[in-house]
């Protein structure tokens, strides 16, 4: 999960990859080859899975909470930048 800045600067806040599944993936998009949903969803990490809502929380807006559709819980994490308070209409 990342952020965009208004700069246009892209920033990782939070990664579960599968490197191994990345780059298989990766290799079989390179070479054409056909891709199916259920390629995708092999991706899931290992602490999230198929996120679908992010929500930013507490007074700083730092702590984000990730909501799934294959997981019973939410995820949350602390994030190094607040988010919110700069995007349009915030309040």
């Amino acid at each position: 999960m990342g952020l965009i800045t208004v700069a246009g600067d892209y920033h990782v806040v939070f990664e579960d990859p599968r490197e191994d599944l990345l780059r298989d993936f990766e290799q079989r998009l390179l070479a054409g080859t056909d891709v199916r949903p259920e390629d995708v969803g092999a991706l899931a990490g290992q602490r999230v899975q198929l996120s679908t809502t992010v929500a930013f929380a507490k007074p700083d807006l730092r702590t984000d909470y990730i909501g799934s559709l294959a997981m019973p819980h939410l995820v949350s994490f602390r994030s190094p930048v607040a988010f919110g308070r700069r995007w349009p209409g915030y309040r």
